[in-house]
């Protein structure tokens, strides 16, 4: 069975790794990507994702205990790619390796996260531009296609819509 793993079991993992799991983290995200991830997450784009390249991956780095697998909001692109999974392990009888997915994705991961103190240690290559924040919850450009480009300012925003609807 697939598990959820809440941030602040990774944020330990992180901060104190001397102190936890043997755990890889899985990011599945595809053009969001760009703009940050968890520090020292493999990046799978969930339509390259193949279980068995992963588990090859894997194995030569000896086998995890936990593998957690993200997306942007851990809804549905991680969901997926961990039963996938889970399911070749099961067939191939491996181990105990324990398959779960993050808590609130990647955006829950920032919102959490990015004014953190250890924010480099917790927050890898993080790009403002590639982020909107919008009432308090960060949104991805290519969630948000009118907060792109940021220069943009909302008086040309509100011009655009007039135009659109004609």
């Amino acid at each position: 069975m697939v598990e959820t793993v809440k941030r602040q079991v990774l944020e330990d993992h992180l901060l104190q790794p001397e102190h936890t799991l043997n755990l890889v983290v899985v990011d599945v995200r595809g053009r969001d990507f760009v703009g940050g991830h968890i520090f020292g997450a493999l990046h799978i784009p969930h339509t390259a994702f193949r279980p068995e390249k992963l588990h090859a991956l894997l194995a030569g780095k000896g086998t995890p205990q936990l593998v957690v697998f993200h997306c942007m909001y851990s809804r549905l692109r991680a969901p997926v790619c961990a039963e996938v999974y889970l399911d070749f392990l099961g067939k191939q009888k491996t181990g105990d390796c324990r398959v779960a997915i993050l808590e609130g994705g990647f955006s829950g991961w920032l919102e959490s996260y990015v004014r953190h103190p250890k924010r480099e240690q917790l927050v890898q290559d993080f790009d403002s531009a590639q982020w909107s924040c919008i009432g308090g919850a960060w949104e991805h450009i290519t969630d948000c296609p009118w907060a792109a480009p940021k220069a943009q300012g909302s008086a040309d925003l509100m011009a655009m819509l007039r135009t659109a609807q004609g």
